[in-house]
């Protein structure tokens, strides 16, 4: 008789992870500090600051325009066209400051290790 020299199906095991739940994963990479909070508090920040300078020009112009002077509803309208620039200005200065240490990450895990008896000789 035949005998077969096959061997039966095995489904693959599958590994447990305890963390495989997005929320759950996201709360261990912000405990090990594997991500970043203040790049999304710096979108936060741009968002609130542009409503800040749009409402205060908003209430400045009409102000301006319903007789308390001229110098207000001009000064209304500079808030409003440049206070979003210059808050987006400034998140941006702050986004650049970690986007320089993101592109200096990959470049320090590739250097050699630093031997201080080779800095102390020369």
């Amino acid at each position: 008789m035949f005998t077969s020299r096959l061997k039966p199906y095995v489904p693959p095991r599958r590994r447990i992870v305890l963390s495989s739940h997005p929320s759950v994963r996201g709360f261990s990479d912000f405990l090990a500090f594997r991500s970043l909070v203040t790049p999304k508090i710096i979108q936060i920040v741009f968002w609130l600051g542009t409503a800040y300078f749009v409402v205060a020009g908003l209430t400045m112009t009409v102000m301006g325009l319903t007789g308390s002077g001229l110098v207000l509803m001009l000064i209304g309208l500079l808030m409003l066209t440049l206070g979003p620039i210059i808050v987006r200005v400034f998140c941006e200065l702050v986004m650049l400051i970690f986007k320089i240490g993101d592109a200096l990450t990959p470049t320090a895990d590739t250097m050699p290790a630093h031997d201080a008896s080779v800095a102390r000789a020369a």
